[in-house]
Order: C-alpha cells, then sequence, then structure tokens
C-alpha cells in the first residue's frame, strides 16, 4: 500500500477529578503537515476522554490512509493491541450489521464512543502503540497540554454518552 497516505495520529487527555471536567486532545501528522485538535465536556470520565482524543483523530482522515496511533492512554491501546475488543464486541456488539456497521447488542460500559471506535478501526488501516507518559514524547506531551487547556474551561457542554 504504497500510495496510501500514512498518517501519524498522537493522542492525550486529562480528568479533573474536583471539577468532574475532562478534555482531549489529538496531533496528526502526514508528511509535513500537522493539524492539532480537541474538545472537552463536564462531568465525564478519564476513560471516555482517552477513547475521545482517538476517535477525534479517526474521524477527520480519509477512508484511504494507514494510521499508526501512538498514545499513552493505556485503557484504549491496551485493549486493542491485546485484542480484548474481540471480548468485549462478543459480549456487547456484533459487527456484522446489515449495514456492515457494528450492532449494539446491549448496553456496555462507554458503548457509544466504542461503537464510533471500532467503526472507524473497521475502516481505516490502523496500528496502535503504546508510549510511556511523560517519556519525551514531543507531541504526546503537547497533546496532554492541549487536553488540559479544554478542561480547564468553565463553559463544556455536557457528555451527554456518559450522563445516559
Amino acid at each position: 500500500m504504497a500510495d496510501v497516505p500514512q498518517v501519524d495520529v498522537f493522542t492525550g487527555s486529562v480528568w479533573k477529578k474536583k471539577t468532574g471536567h475532562g478534555g482531549y486532545a489529538a496531533i496528526l501528522k502526514d508528511g509535513m503537515k500537522q493539524t492539532e485538535l480537541g474538545g472537552g465536556f463536564q462531568l465525564t470520565t478519564t476513560e471516555r476522554m482517552e477513547l475521545m482524543a482517538i476517535i477525534a483523530g479517526l474521524e477527520t482522515l480519509p477512508a484511504l490512509c494507514q494510521v499508526s496511533i501512538y498514545s499513552d492512554l493505556v485503557y484504549s491501546v491496551y485493549l486493542k493491541v491485546k485484542r480484548l475488543p474481540k471480548t468485549w464486541v462478543a459480549n456487547y456488539w456484533t459487527l456484522s450489521g446489515s449495514d456492515g456497521e457494528p450492532d449494539k447488542v446491549q448496553q456496555g460500559p462507554n458503548d457509544d464512543l466504542w461503537g464510533r471506535l471500532l467503526a472507524l478501526c473497521a475502516s481505516l488501516a490502523v496500528a496502535f502503540e503504546w508510549r510511556q507518559g511523560h517519556g519525551g514524547q514531543v507531541e504526546i506531551h503537547r497533546c496532554e497540554s492541549l487536553a488540559n487547556e479544554w478542561a480547564q474551561q468553565t463553559v463544556l457542554p455536557r457528555d451527554e454518552g456518559h450522563l445516559s
């Protein structure tokens, strides 16, 4: 797949226990081009912000590209790398929907975000790589800084998926 562009996605997230606010960020690198994006929610969780960082990065990409996700987000990377979503999918989702999209079987933890992530991973060539936090990865450090800026905002939308 030499003709297919390679995009590196670096992610970071934070959650503020005192306020319940969370933030996420992603940096996309496609050759010499770099794009930063992010967001935040009130009354959310660490896990949801971790997943949102990856989803936000993947949702901006064209269907035909190879993606390497670099993250210190153990929840999402460990699950994807260790293939634990197979168990999760078996218990909560079926991937054989008539439209090729994941179909919800029963409600599971963060199922709204996992559904989005699984659909994106099914449509892209995605590889996950865990990087130790605060280990000198400039892009991940920048993502954590951006996510922190989002989480510190006083006016953030409600995380409807977490509150339902």
